[in-house]
């Protein structure tokens, strides 16, 4: 059910895809159980459609309480896994107008994948885009500038 909610989601039918979450989320809180860190990427996945179909409030909720609680999970120490998580409760907080919340995330997220991954990696360059927009709204448009526009070395 997992795979139908990708096939779902490259359809952009974001509200089927909800509904096959919730179904997958249901059946991972019995087994592996609820704090597993598969029961709780679901979760997230679920909050990311909640972003995307724009209930952000919802989107809020769901991604803190899996924000917390991944921090909280042994065994799930991957620290790209906590990356995605914020980026996409930054993203919630930008679609909600709370751009200083949004900001300290997405500067979170840029320093842990340039760390991670490095300056040049995709996911990086991603993320310092993904903060630009942010920036420019809280009227700081040089910083907007630097990041929006980094420098990548050609090869």
């Amino acid at each position: 059910m997992a795979e139908w909610t990708v096939i779902c989601r490259t359809l952009n039918r974001l509200s089927k895809a909800g509904e096959k979450e919730l179904q997958v989320l249901e059946t991972r809180k019995k087994v592996p159980g609820a704090e597993h860190p598969d029961t709780l990427w679901s979760m997230a996945k679920i909050a990311m459609t909640y972003h995307n179909l724009n209930p952000f409030n919802e989107a809020e909720a769901l991604g803190l309480q899996v924000f917390k609680a991944y921090e909280k999970v042994p065994g799930a120490e991957h620290p790209n896994m906590l990356v995605v998580i914020k980026a996409s409760l930054g993203a919630t907080y930008r679609g909600l107008n709370r751009l200083n919340e949004a900001k300290e995330l997405d500067v979170q997220v840029s320093q842990a994948r340039e760390e991670l991954l490095g300056a040049e990696h995709p996911d990086t360059l991603l993320s310092m885009a993904n903060l630009a927009p942010t920036y420019s709204r809280l009227n700081r448009l040089n910083e907007a500038e630097r990041v929006g526009s980094p420098n990548i070395s050609s090869t």
